[in-house]
């Protein structure tokens, strides 16, 4: 439980670099015409989590996830996928299905951005799975929340880290993905 507050917090302190205004080198809002520029993305990456009552024997395990953005002005609007697993190396014989968690959210939030980066923070409703030993347990509500900070390395191209989290009544959890951005990033 712990360490799903510490990673929580650390979700909530990247993300809070969105509350800051970005300084005069960032993208306006509009382009040269007056027109509001938009922007979308998807997010792949893989990672780490930490789940409040674990994952098998151990409190985290594997992630990975996608996620689809679209960003108009300083508004961000998101549909993420994330999967949570326990790590099993199984070296010596097949030990059993691993436990899972996962949810799927529609978010929305509020973002900063620069030619050269990219920051993030936002909120909203998803459903939540888990299976013990390969049979479904349950599905909840849960409340998604996620963070993201980004270098974009071209106008396709971008490289960064992906907080996330879910607070539901069974099974939260926190971790981060280490992710490829692909999309109209400027």
């Amino acid at each position: 439980m712990k360490s799903v507050r510490h990673s929580f917090i650390g979700l909530v302190c990247l993300g809070a670099l969105t509350l800051f205004p970005s300084d005069s080198r960032s993208t306006p809002p509009y382009d040269s015409v007056g027109a509001e520029k938009r922007h979308y993305w998807v997010n792949l990456g893989g990672g780490f989590c930490c789940v409040h009552g674990g994952l098998g024997e151990d409190d985290g395990g594997v992630s990975g996830g996608i996620g689809f953005s679209y960003r108009s002005g300083g508004n961000l609007f998101s549909f993420r996928a994330v999967g949570n697993s326990e790590f099993k190396l199984d070296l010596w014989g097949y030990s059993g299905p691993p436990d899972k968690v996962w949810d799927v959210g529609v978010l929305y939030g509020r973002i900063t951005k620069s030619d050269r980066g990219m920051a993030s923070l936002s909120g909203g409703v998803g459903i939540v799975g888990a299976s013990d030993y390969g049979r479904a347990t349950s599905h909840r509500v849960g409340i998604p929340i996620e963070a993201q900070l980004f270098w974009i390395a071209s106008d396709r191209l971008g490289l960064g880290i992906y907080g996330f989290a879910n607070v539901n009544s069974d099974r939260s959890f926190a971790g981060a993905l280490f992710c490829l951005q692909i999309g109209k990033l400027r």
